[in-house]
Order: structure tokens, then C-alpha cells, then sequence
């Protein structure tokens, strides 16, 4: 029976059919495409499917590297693919026609278990992606995965930081205004702040000398009082130095900003110190913002575009379908850093940098200011009166303008009166122009350049009257140029600089050069500074070198925070070396500083030896030193010991609080307290059995580029800074999740406040237990909850909402859960109105029965819970 039904299939079925089947099938029963999880740490996971044949693993590597980002074009006639591994100038071709893969400068033989390929698919074995690629990836046969584990930049992490940055510019953006802003009071002595420095020398058959030196800060009758005092003691006229101003910024106005009695710095020709009255619509803090500008150009079709200001992402948008962009941004003074960049889905990087210089005397456009002020000049002799008057206009944005007016009561110059004509310019993004014009003084015009690589230059040219005044050399003119070329380049920074200036006088030119050199790493920097100088006698007609030297200096940071620096000098015109210096400093922790200094003179065969200590204590800082000088001009040696006390003291004189602070220059600054407690029994007010919140996190923010930082909690005070910038606006949030207890609910998120100069501002933040709602909204036939509702919660406004400052209404969403319910948690007190959206209710086909509900929060110990707060829906 088996031999007929073998005759019968030879006879249904040729021969040569039979054998061209059985070739596949045992190829099939060789290879299996099998499923498997390809994961990169980090990055997440995909599947991808394997083919697995005698024993050996091969991946897709078209899959793995579009997960990857990788850049892959798989050319079928020719058996290729190519691309660029991570950068563009790393490209590579795997070549099975040739049977080589090429990665950058690096060829990898191939064999013929090595590849595959289906359905023009190109599949690798496991281990070739390590070979080739540098990917080691692990393949778990029992798991059915395959793992890369890596260092390298794959352009899928540059992706990921991508989405990462488009989150955070979103909550930045998405930052609310604060809730309130709180007004400046008006008080006679809110504040007193003393930075003071004290000295005491001991030497041998000397006299000890004690010197002092104190800054007075204050907040009296709504202006800010800066006082200085140096001397010695005992003290005599002679050796004391006194300056003080008081300064009243009105609020409201811009007419007058700011008026100055006592010292100040006259803006002219050239900066004096005087005393007597000024009085200007400036700002009296630091201008930050410029103005905005419009930022265009083109990128790749409908990508997205990043556009950084100063490092910082600013701003993204996609470009449009004709890959055109326009950013405006705002320009701060000094260096601005614009970066634009586009990538490619490889990860490819197209950047437009921009490097644009706002000089500090420009204003803004269409602002006009003005200064006028009259006193005596201190560092002239016999005090003579002076007076000056300016306007500036900002012209455009590229344009400022200014004209000044000055009189000098002094008998030896041919006029007092000296007018002059400022003029800055912004010729192009890195080239800024100015000219000065004083027609009885001098005429300088210069030229500086910036360019988008960091590369600067600049050019100034000074004809000079003879006035000694504004020109005590007796010079005829001056010329001046430097130019700076900094490289970065694989950690090291590499830098050269290069100066020189000309000096004419009557009867002789000086001319000097200078150029330097500095290369650093994170460890060691070398810097090597060349100085020549010559001078030209037109009588003589000849030309001399009058100092020629070479100045080396070399830093080491070693490791036990240990700071080495060594150092000479060469003549060259008397071809020896003068000195050398070498310098220890060791930190063996944050607040104790060790360091050694050793100078020797090689002229004069002298030697110098200081060790110093200087430990900072929480409230005061304390040295003390030792410095031993011999050598041929010194009969023996001679030492001298030092000690040093400084820090400094500030006291809030309403609420009796002193701080003190080892660092000794907080005087002009301001302080900045946040007290939120638990409002106990609700009345706003903080009484005396009532706690300040120590579990609170608050955080302020202002203006100036990296002026946020977390407040510091000072025990039995409250959350806060005594060194607030004067005359900036914080805005000071508080973080509701900081609390420990969830229902806890400050009166203000966020509020605005000014710190003044001088000035400690505590603000009281009444932090009440809220409440929670819950409900559910339900269809009627059947009590199915239904989902994904919007259910709205507005407070009603009444007296609560009023205040000093006002309260902003509160009000929150949600939406339904599956079960048809809802909740609200951490209400503020108050009579609220929760209701429905009456458009998704229609557009779904119900009617609500009620549309609206009304609920009172109270401010309970435990929290006031409301439940039940349900709605019910009717089909029409």
C-alpha cells in the first residue's frame, strides 16, 4: 500500500519540482525572524524584529539607527547604505559589494556570515555594531532583547534634551503674574547696615598703627543714606577720610528719579568726586533691558527653530513652510550672545550666531534723560565750586546723543565753562562708534569691534588742548589700539592679546607695545606678558628703548584645593631677571584659608616672606599675618605682624532683629523676609500664639541675569536674604507643596516687592487650612458617572477679595474622573460656585439638574471636607 501511494505522488508530481522545493525549506528551517525589545539606556525601548540564523543574531539596522537618529539611505542596485555616524563629518558606507564598512577614517573587513538582506533591508550581526560603530550591544536570548549601553552623544539624547527644554520654556512661560504687588511704606528709620574693617600692625621700635574703615548704609525718612569713614587711630583731621550722601527716590514720577544730597560722582568730561546737590530723572538702579529686536532668517521647512538669548532658550517656533523665522527678543546691556539653531531629524545642527554690543552710556530709544547738579570738587585744591548739566536722547536704537555743560570756578583756566557733545553709535551689530566733542578741552573719537567668534578690537584717537585741567600731561594727541582673540578647542582655552599706544608731546613721541599670550586647562594656566616701550626726541632725532621686559606667571590648582602661582620678570635691556614670586594658597575648608607668599627682589637682593590665616565665622571674619622683609636695604630683617577683624552688622530697628554676616559689604543692599504662619483663627492678622511656618520653600526672582536663589531660613525671623539688590522688584513665590500639611494655603502665591537700599522688609504671609469638595456628575437613568466633564470652581467675590494689596479671585478646573467624580483640594476659604460647562453638556446631549452649586469654605484645624457636592443629567 506505501509503494502505490509513492508511485501515485511521483506520478501526480515531477521530479525537478520536488528538488527545487527542498533547497527553501531547509534554508527556512535554518532562519526565524524573531520579535525582540531593542532598548538604549536612558532613552526608552522599541520592538524590532530580529533574524536569527545557525546560532548567529542580526539586526535591522535601518530600524536601530532610525531609533537612534542615525542618519541611514540604503541604496538597493548598488547594496549600500551610507550616512554620518552622530556629526556630518563622520560619514561611513557599508559596501557589501565590496564587503567593507568604512566609519569616518576606519575600515572593517566584512564576511559573509556578517549581513543580511531582506526585502532591502540591510540586518548586522550583534557584534558587528560594536566593531563597526563603537555600539556594544548585548544581546539576552532568554529575555528576547537586545541592550546598548553608551557614552557617545547619539542624536535620539539630543532629541530627548530637545522635548526636555520645549517643557521647561513652557512653564517658564506659563509662569502666572504675581497674585499681588506690595507698596513701598513710608517709614523714618527702617534700617541701618555697617561693613567695618579693623586693623592692627606690631612691629619692633614702632608705634602700633591701627586703621579702621566703616560703610554706613540706611533707610531714613524714605531715602537711602551711604556714609564711608577711613582713618587711622588716635585720629587727627589729617588722617580721616569722610564721605556721605543721602538719596530720595520719589515713587510715582519719572520727572525726578532720584535726588542726592552729599557726595557724589560728577558724569563729565572726566569723573570727579564733589559734594553738594544732584538731581536726575536716571534710573537709580542698574539698567538691564536695552529694547527688543527683530531677529530673522531661514532654516529647514517646518522644523522647529531654538533661538537662545545669553545662553539661555528664549524662545521656539517652527519655521514656516518656506522655512522663514522672526524672533524678537530683548537686548541687555554689555554682551549679547544670539544664538539661532534648527536640526535636522539626524540631529544635524544649523546655527546663526549673533555677538551684539550694548554700550552702558547708550539709552534707550525715544528716552530722554537729564542730570543736573552744583557743589564743591574734593580733589581739587581749595574746593572750587562746580556745576554741570547733561541731556541724553536715545535717539534710535543705534543712536544716542548727549550734550553736557559743565563750569569749573578756578582761576588759572582760560574759561570756566566747558560744553560738549557726545555722540554713540551702533554702526553695525559689532561695531561701535563714539565721538567726544569739548571744543575748549579735547576731541577723542574711537572704534570698537566685536565679533560673533569673541574676537575684539578697538581703535581711539585723543587731540588734546591745553588745558591741564583735562589734559595734565601737556599732551598733543594720543592714539590707542588692542585687539583680543580667545580660542576654545577641547578643553583648552587659548588666548592672545595684543595693545599699543602713541603719545605726542612737544618735544618728544612715546610709543608703547604690549602682547600676551595665556593657555589654560582645568588645571594649569600659563601666562606670558611682553612689555616694550620707546621714546623719540624730535631735537636729538633719535630714537631710545626705554624699557623692555617679559613677565611670566604660571597657576596650578593641585589637588586638596591647593592654589600654586610662580612668577618672573625678565629685562631685557639689562638682560637679567628681577624678581620671582611664588604664592601658596590652601582652602582645607570653605570658611579657613592658608596662604604663603615669597618675593624676591634680584635688583636690590631683598626678600620678602608673608603667611597669612583668615577664618570666616559666621558673623565675622578674623586674619592674621606675618610678614618678614629683608635684604640689602634693610639692616637685618624686619617683621611686621597684623591682625584683622572685619564683617558686618545690620539691625531692623522696628522688629529688633540684628544679622550678622562675615563678608563685610552688605552695606547698599537691602533685606528680604517672608514670613508665612498658620493663621489660626483666620483673621489675617499675625497673633502671638501664632507659629511661623519653618517647612515652607521660597524662592524670589528679579530682573538681573541669575538673580533667583532659594531664601535662607534664619531661625526665629522667617524665610529670607540680606542681600536683595537695591532698588529692584523681586517677585517672591511660595511653593504650596513645601507644606506639610496638603490643605496648608498661603494668602499669596506670588507678590511683588521693591527693596530699598538699607531697608529690611518682612512680609507676614497668612497660611490658613483650606478645605476639599468632592462630587460627581452622574447620568440620572441609572447613575453612570460620566466622564471627562469640565467642572469649574469660581470664587465669589465679597470683602475677602479686598485688602491692601487685593486678592485676585480664586479659581480652578478639573474634569470628571471614569466614575463620574471630581475633586477640589486645598480650597482657599471663602463662598465659591462650582458648575458645569453648559456647551459640552448640550453638545452631548443632556440637560444638567442644577447647572450650578454653592459652597462656604471655612478655615477649620483639620480642614473643612464638603462631599457629596454631586450633579445629576437628564437626556433631552
Amino acid at each position: 500500500m506505501r509503494l502505490f501511494f509513492l508511485l501515485l505522488l511521483l506520478a501526480v508530481f515531477p521530479s525537478n519540482a520536488i528538488l527545487s522545493q527542498t533547497a527553501p525549506v531547509e534554508e527556512l528551517a535554518k532562519e526565524e525572524t524573531v520579535p525582540i525589545q531593542f532598548a538604549l539606556h536612558r532613552a526608552g525601548s522599541i520592538e524590532i524584529i530580529s533574524l536569527q540564523r545557525n546560532g548567529k543574531v542580526y539586526l535591522p539596522i535601518q530600524d536601530v539607527f532610525n531609533f537612534l537618529k542615525i542618519k541611514n539611505e540604503y541604496n538597493a542596485s548598488a547594496r549600500t547604505l551610507t550616512g554620518f555616524y552622530i556629526t556630518a563629518d563622520t560619514p561611513y558606507v557599508i559596501d557589501l559589494v565590496e564587503m567593507k564598512a568604512n566609519v569616518g577614517k576606519r575600515t572593517v573587513v566584512l564576511g559573509p556570515e556578517d549581513f543580511l538582506v531582506r526585502n532591502d533591508k540591510m540586518y548586522l550581526r550583534v557584534g558587528l555594531f560594536d566593531e563597526v560603530f563603537g555600539l556594544p550591544v548585548e544581546y539576552k536570548e532568554r529575555q528576547l532583547s537586545a541592550k546598548l549601553a553608551t557614552r557617545e552623544s547619539l542624536p535620539i539624547f539630543l532629541d530627548q534634551r530637545l522635548k526636555r527644554l520645549e517643557h521647561e520654556l513652557a512653564l517658564r512661560q506659563g509662569s502666572a503674574s504675581p497674585d499681588a504687588v506690595l507698596p513701598r511704606p513710608f517709614i523714618f528709620l527702617d534700617g541701618v547696615r555697617l561693613d567695618y574693617s579693623l586693623t592692627q600692625s606690631l612691629a619692633a621700635l614702632r608705634t602700633p598703627l591701627r586703621t579702621y574703615s566703616t560703610q554706613l548704609g540706611a533707610d531714613i525718612l524714605g531715602g537711602d543714606v551711604e556714609a564711608r569713614f577711613i582713618g587711622r587711630l588716635p585720629y587727627t583731621s589729617r588722617t580721616q577720610q569722610t564721605r556721605a550722601r543721602w538719596r530720595f527716590v520719589p515713587s510715582g514720577t519719572t520727572a525726578i528719579r532720584q535726588g542726592i544730597i552729599g557726595d557724589f560722582v560728577t558724569s563729565g568730561l572726566i569723573p570727579r568726586q564733589a559734594y553738594g546737590l544732584q538731581v536726575t530723572n536716571r534710573p537709580p538702579y542698574r539698567r538691564i533691558v536695552f529694547g527688543n529686536e527683530l531677529f530673522s532668517g531661514s532654516a529647514q521647512a517646518a522644523r522647529n527653530v531654538y533661538f537662545y538669548n545669553n545662553v539661555q532658550l528664549a524662545e521656539i517656533q517652527p519655521a514656516t513652510t518656506d522655512g522663514q523665522y522672526v524672533f524678537e527678543t530683548p537686548i541687555l546691556y554689555g554682551s549679547n550672545l544670539i544664538d539661532v539653531r534648527s536640526y535636522s531629524e539626524w540631529g544635524e545642527l544649523f546655527q546663526d550666531s549673533y555677538r551684539i554690543i550694548i554700550p552702558p552710556n547708550m539709552i534707550p530709544p525715544g528716552e530722554v534723560e537729564y542730570e543736573m547738579s552744583a557743589g564743591r570738587l574734593r580733589d581739587e585744591n581749595g574746593l572750587p565750586w562746580y556745576a554741570n548739566m547733561s541731556t541724553s536722547w536715545g535717539t534710535t536704537s543705534h543712536v544716542t546723543n548727549e550734550l553736557k555743560m559743565e563750569y569749573y570756578d578756578m582761576d588759572f583756566l582760560p574759561t570756566k565753562i566747558f560744553p560738549s557733545f557726545n555722540n554713540t553709535t551702533r554702526i553695525t551689530e559689532h561695531l561701535i562708534g563714539e565721538a567726544v566733542i569739548s571744543p575748549n578741552a579735547l576731541f577723542r573719537g574711537s572704534l570698537s569691534l566685536a565679533s560673533p567668534l569673541s574676537f575684539n578690537g578697538s581703535f581711539s584717537y585723543t587731540k588734546y588742548r591745553s588745558v591741564t585741567l583735562f589734559n595734565p600731561r601737556n599732551a598733543i594727541n594720543e592714539m590707542s589700539a588692542s585687539a583680543s582673540a580667545p580660542l576654545w578647542s577641547n578643553g583648552f582655552r587659548f588666548a592672545m592679546d595684543i595693545s599699543g599706544q602713541q603719545t605726542i608731546f612737544k618735544v618728544f613721541r612715546e610709543r608703547n607695545f604690549q602682547i600676551g599670550a595665556s593657555l589654560a586647562t582645568g588645571i594649569v594656566s600659563l601666562r606670558v606678558f611682553h612689555l616694550a616701550g620707546w621714546s623719540y626726541s624730535y631735537n636729538l632725532n633719535s630714537t631710545a628703548l626705554v624699557n623692555q621686559e617679559t613677565a611670566i606667571t604660571l597657576r596650578g590648582r593641585l589637588p586638596a584645593n591647593v592654589l600654586l602661582i610662580a612668577s618672573t620678570r625678565f629685562n631685557h635691556i639689562d638682560r637679567r631677571f628681577t624678581d620671582l614670586g611664588l604664592s601658596t594658597f590652601v582652602t582645607p575648608m570653605p570658611n579657613f584659608v592658608f596662604d604663603f607668599q615669597y618675593d624676591r627682589n634680584l635688583v636690590f637682593q631683598s626678600n620678602l616672606f608673608r603667611l597669612r590665616l583668615r577664618y570666616a565665622f559666621p558673623f565675622v571674619r578674623v586674619a592674621a599675618t606675618s610678614a618678614t622683609n629683608s635684604g640689602a636695604l634693610v639692616s637685618g630683617s624686619r617683621t611686621v605682624y597684623s591682625q584683622s577683624v572685619s564683617g558686618s552688622i545690620g539691625v531692623a530697628p522696628i522688629e529688633g532683629d540684628v544679622f550678622f554676616d562675615y563678608r563685610g559689604q552688605d552695606a547698599g543692599y537691602g533685606g528680604l523676609f517672608v514670613l508665612p504662619f498658620d493663621d489660626a483663627n483666620g483673621n489675617g492678622v499675625r497673633d502671638a500664639s501664632e507659629k511661623i511656618l519653618t517647612d515652607a520653600k521660597v524662592r524670589g526672582t528679579t530682573a538681573l541675569p541669575g538673580g533667583g536663589h532659594t531664601f535662607t531660613l534664619f531661625p526665629g525671623v522667617g524665610w529670607g536674604t540680606t542681600r536683595a539688590a537695591p532698588y529692584e522688584d523681586y517677585v517672591v513665590s511660595i511653593d504650596r507643596k513645601g507644606f506639610e500639611n496638603p490643605l496648608a494655603i498661603p494668602r499669596y502665591n506670588t507678590f511683588q516687592v521693591a527693596v530699598q537700599p538699607g531697608r529690611f522688609s518682612y512680609i507676614e504671609i497668612p497660611v490658613v487650612n483650606g478645605g476639599s469638595i468632592r462630587g460627581a456628575v452622574r447620568n440620572n437613568l441609572g447613575g453612570v458617572g460620566v466622564e471627562g466633564l469640565t467642572v469649574r470652581l469660581r470664587e465669589i467675590p465679597g470683602e475677602e477679595s479686598g485688602g491692601t494689596p487685593p486678592r485676585i479671585p480664586y479659581e480652578q478646573t478639573t474634569k470628571t474622573f471614569s466614575t463620574g467624580e471630581f475633586e477640589f483640594i486645598a480650597v482657599p476659604p471663602g463662598d465659591y460656585q462650582i458648575s458645569l460647562d453648559p456647551l459640552q453638556i448640550e453638545n452631548l446631549g443632556f440637560v444638567a439638574q442644577p447647572w450650578t452649586r454653592q459652597i462656604s469654605v471655612e478655615s477649620k484645624a483639620d480642614g473643612d471636607f464638603h462631599e457629596g457636592v454631586d450633579f445629576s443629567l437628564t437626556r433631552r
